[in-house]
């Protein structure tokens, strides 16, 4: 007979343990949702918090990462974008999640170049070709952010890469020819 109640005993406590664990998934997917919706509000300090939450959390939720990635883009914080973005794709095992990551690098040193914050664009255009080092406009943009940044040696560098990988650009050569 004790053994039945000892029995129950441990079923009540996995069956507890299971739930809390399906409590605590859908807590943090309520968060990302959450989350998303404050981003697409422009809510960026309130989606972060959310975001960080999440995180603390679990550490290999890469959405957390890309979200965060956003509100911080949102806010021009370059930066910090770039600190999330280069921790959620060291952190990503997915393939599609490393691909978002690594796009919104691009996406991000692109808007850092528009808003004239050169050495942000530097630094996450640099990291977005060592994770796609074939990428031609990649390579371009970041000569373009060298040069601005007034660093003409790497700038004509990431320029001679964009004719290695395409012999024939113009925007390259023309750099490279000082037209």
């Amino acid at each position: 007979m004790r053994w039945r109640a000892a029995v129950a005993m441990l079923l009540v406590i996995a069956f507890t343990a299971g739930c809390a664990t399906v409590s605590l998934i859908d807590t943090i997917e309520s968060l990302l949702r959450q989350a998303l919706e404050l981003l697409n509000a422009k809510r960026y300090d309130e989606a972060l918090v959310k975001l960080t939450e999440v995180i603390r959390r679990d550490p290999t939720q890469w959405k957390a990462y890309l979200y965060g990635a956003q509100a911080y883009l949102g806010k021009a914080d370059f930066r910090q974008a770039l600190t999330m973005l280069t921790d959620g794709i060291s952190r990503a095992t997915d393939p599609e999640a490393r691909a978002q990551l690594t796009q919104t690098l691009l996406d991000g040193g692109r808007q850092a170049l528009a808003r004239a914050d050169y050495r942000a664009a530097v630094g996450m255009l640099a990291q977005y070709v060592r994770q796609d080092p074939t990428s031609v406009s990649g390579y371009l943009d970041l000569g373009r952010a060298y040069w601005a940044a007034g660093d003409r040696s790497d700038a004509l560098g990431a320029f001679r890469r964009v004719l290695e990988l395409a012999p024939g650009n113009e925007e390259a050569r023309r750099f490279l020819l000082g037209r």
